[in-house]
């Protein structure tokens, strides 16, 4: 019997970046998050993070607010500066509950914050579906623009039309006197 794919299958080859300071954490979410198929690189600063991200955007980061050199606000903060990285989905994993933390990440750009400790399980889940949602997003931006280039297409005709029917116009009205193409009555 074939067993039904589960959501946590869409993660298979997909590039996750993770980001935290403590090295324990680092190694015990690379292997729960490796174990799906995904690929995990991982950073211990938002610096390093945010490079690799300009270098090679991954589809979605998992990012820890307290951080050396450059700490997980600043991070939501440049990356959405930049048009070509505001649509990477951004979880933020932290040990701060508080709602000042909470809400300051979310208006920064996060689109979801879990609090440590967490379920690997709903962690994944998350993960798939927040991929799957930027994915949809994507062929949904896709299809958009292969409409608009349609309609061009479409209006360039249209106007391509008139013009040939202003020649028509034109060429019946200047030979309409001509007794050549005069039809006998």
């Amino acid at each position: 019997m074939q067993s039904t794919p589960s959501i946590i299958d869409s993660l298979k080859d997909q590039l996750i970046y993770l980001a935290d300071d403590d090295s324990a954490f680092l190694k015990a979410m690379t292997l729960v998050i490796e174990d799906t198929g995904a690929a995990v690189s991982c950073f211990r600063n938002g610096e390093e993070l945010l490079k690799a991200s300009f270098d090679t955007p991954p589809k979605l980061i998992l990012l820890d607010l307290n951080m050396p050199l450059l700490n997980g606000f600043d991070v939501l903060k440049q990356l959405n500066k930049e048009d070509d990285y505001k649509h990477i989905p951004v979880l933020v994993l932290s040990g701060a509950c508080d709602d000042f933390n909470m809400s300051q990440a979310f208006e920064l750009g996060a689109n979801d914050y879990i609090t440590k400790p967490f379920s690997h399980k709903e962690l994944l889940f998350r993960i798939a579906n927040h991929l799957n949602t930027a994915k949809n997003i994507e062929t949904l931006l896709n299809r958009q623009q292969e409409l608009a280039r349609f309609n061009k297409a479409m209006i360039d005709r249209e106007f391509r039309i008139i013009e040939l029917k202003k020649e028509v116009n034109a060429l019946c009205t200047e030979h309409s006197l001509d007794e050549k193409y005069q039809i006998p009555m």
